[in-house]
């Protein structure tokens, strides 16, 4: 009998810890179904203040002390707040309207710094938003840098992702220099890609966020040094290239070095040509897939040669990339030269590069490289 007991005890227990689990769940979205109402009431009059106000400050006038009371007076309540903040958003979007936006958020920065203040012990879901919405206001002041810091210091990888982001586009290269050190330094994980795309977001002179990636390359870990180098290659920065060069011939690892190879398949580099050729015949076939790839940008005698042998790499990423960037070339007497001589795989990979390149149909590649008979055989 005591075991059926203790049976219905952890039944009404379970029972318990469920109908809780509801009841919360159902609150929650009642209160959020209540919240978003608000904002949809409140959304139109108060979106037409903030937006009258912006384009004031546009205008070059300036906004009467009662207009700024009357949005400071609302701000005290949420809803308003997520009013004012998508508001600010959408006005972004034009990237000459920022500017705009920093003037105008300037009136309210005191109750910014106090909102900042009382999430110390909100969760990381309120602490992302307060952050992407700082990174919209464009403002930078001791308080919302160090909050902005703090917050990449978290396990919360979303808010970490926030943050760093708000931190580049409000432009304070101070903030933004201690951010990507502790990340370097702590070898926080932040996927490349996204890296490349917060920095290239950077709100100021990106002049001084080039020359502190540059000086600072060798002080970074692996991960920043590959996102500056990107950097450097999605926005074509010529002035580092012979600093990559010196980091090239050193071979820091084979990541970077990869890197900074595509950098100079994209940024010509007259000296950086020989040591391509060098890597080109590197024991390592992803050094000679990415020379051979960067060697298109080098046209001369000396590269339409050195393809010509790495055509008949035996591997097929080297053999591709190499026949691409023979066809770049646009030399008739290159594609000649491969068909005349014996090497059957160097003319297969010739022709699927044509194809690639729609120079050839699908039915033509597969009647000159001889897979059309295979097919009729099958």
């Amino acid at each position: 009998m005591r075991n059926i007991a203790d049976i219905y005890i952890m039944l009404s227990f379970f029972v318990y810890i469920i109908a809780c689990s509801i009841i919360y769940i159902i609150s929650k979205d009642l209160l959020s179904f209540r919240f978003n109402k608000k904002v949809k009431k409140i959304k139109p009059e108060f979106e037409e203040v903030i937006l009258k106000n912006l384009n004031t400050i546009k205008s070059n006038e300036a906004i009467s002390k009662m207009d700024i009371a009357y949005v400071r007076e609302k701000l005290k309540k949420k809803p308003y707040i997520k009013v004012f903040n998508d508001t600010i958003k959408e006005f972004n979007k034009l990237k000459e309207n920022q500017i705009y936006t920093k003037l105008y958020i300037e009136n309210f920065e005191d109750i910014i710094n106090k909102n900042i203040k009382r999430l110390k012990l909100k969760d990381n879901t309120i602490k992302t938003y307060v952050a992407v919405s700082l990174g919209e206001y464009k403002i930078s002041n001791y308080e919302i840098s160090e909050f902005l810091l703090n917050c990449i210091k978290s396990k919360s990888i979303y808010l970490k992702v926030a943050s760093l982001e708000s931190i580049s586009k409000i432009g304070n290269i101070q903030t933004l220099k201690r951010a990507i050190d502790y990340i370097s330094n702590e070898e926080c994980y932040i996927n490349n890609k996204v890296f490349t795309d917060i920095i290239s977001q950077f709100g100021s002179d990106k002049e001084l966020l080039d020359e502190f990636l540059i000086k600072n390359f060798e002080n970074f870990n692996e991960s920043i040094q590959v996102v500056a180098v990107e950097h450097f290659k999605n926005n074509k920065i010529e002035f580092v290239k012979e600093e990559l060069f010196k980091y090239l011939n050193e071979s820091i690892s084979k990541e970077v070095d990869i890197s900074i190879i595509k950098y100079f398949s994209n940024i010509k580099f007259e000296a950086c040509k020989y040591k391509l050729i060098q890597l080109l015949n590197s024991n390592d076939w992803e050094y000679r897939a990415i020379c051979a790839k960067a060697l298109s940008n080098y046209k001369c005698n000396l590269t339409k040669e050195e393809l010509l042998k790495s055509i008949n790499d035996k591997n097929w990423h080297v053999r591709l990339n190499s026949a691409i960037s023979i066809l770049e070339f646009n030399d008739e007497s290159l594609i000649d030269y491969i068909l005349e001589e014996d090497d059957n795989y160097a003319k297969d990979i010739l022709f699927y590069a044509m194809f690639m390149d729609e120079r050839l149909s699908y039915e033509d590649y597969l009647e000159k490289s001889g897979k059309l008979e295979v097919e009729y055989q099958c």
